[in-house]
């Protein structure tokens, strides 16, 4: 296949994850490095070479490669969140959303932009500004499935409107297939609109095409828990809390996790 196509992002990826099984990072970066230098306009050689630079714990670089691929496509999948997590991993955050808030305040910020901007608020508490931003991004480009899934997943925190909600996440679930955090979002919409099983159902699914020990997979794990819960199977509830929490990577719910645990501890038998 390599013979045929020596540069097609699939294959690329195929080389560098066999490189870094084996160890051999050094032979990876070089993987990389030349595909961009034969195709320089690759989002997703440019998205790629960042994740393999977090693997190697290059997250300086990884910031710049991701900058790259979203300059090059802000719709390709997966790309803001790595810019996202890198921007929070290397604590500048406050700094990207003040420059972002800035452009938005003189009219200028696009909907890359703009959808980049509400995933910051979010992951700082301001669902209220995320919302208002979200609801703009939806406005100008309906097709966009990340917004929607994220709209649909804060509209299902406040309880404000489930049933947009789930429309939301449904919609986007159909567009989304193959995402985890998708199928969480649906199942969490499920939760919120006291439909444990059909919670349930999304949960394990966001379980399955989640990257084990993932922080993606603990959130899931998390939730699994809430719905067993709801569902009044306490013991299989504890277990799902216990496998987000033993999975040891950082995920937004771990304190949440173990209060959980708590409660059920001290939970009254029968």
């Amino acid at each position: 296949a390599l013979k045929q196509k020596p540069f097609h992002p699939a294959l690329i990826r195929y080389q560098v994850t066999f490189a870094m099984r084996d160890g051999k990072t050094e032979a990876a970066e070089q993987i990389v490095t030349e595909a961009i230098a034969a195709k320089p306009e690759s989002a997703e050689l440019q998205r790629l070479n960042g994740e393999a630079l977090v693997a190697i714990e290059k997250p300086e670089e990884a910031l710049a490669a991701a900058e790259r691929a979203m300059a090059i496509d802000p719709e390709l999948r997966g790309v803001v969140e790595l810019f996202v997590n890198l921007l929070g991993h290397l604590g500048r955050q406050q700094v990207a959303i003040d420059r972002l808030e800035t452009e938005a305040s003189k009219g200028s910020l696009s909907v890359s932009n703009r959808l980049l901007l509400a995933r910051l608020h979010i992951l700082t508490g301001a669902n209220a500004r995320a919302i208002e931003l979200l609801e703009s991004v939806i406005a100008e480009r309906s097709n966009l499935s990340g917004a929607k899934n994220d709209l649909a997943f804060l509209l299902a925190q406040d309880g404000a409107d489930l049933d947009r909600a789930l429309r939301l996440a449904q919609e986007a679930r159909a567009e989304l297939p193959r995402s985890t955090q998708v199928a969480d979002t649906l199942g969490y919409v499920y939760l919120k609109r006291s439909l444990p099983e059909a919670a349930v159902e999304q949960f394990q699914t966001a379980i399955d095409l989640a990257k084990a020990q993932s922080a993606d997979w603990a959130t899931a794990q998390y939730h699994l828990g809430l719905g067993l819960k709801a569902l009044g199977r306490p013991a299989d509830a504890r277990a799902a809390f216990e496998r987000a929490l033993a999975s040891s990577v950082q995920f937004p719910e771990a304190d949440e996790t173990r209060r959980e645990i708590e409660g059920l501890t001290n939970a009254p038998a029968g």
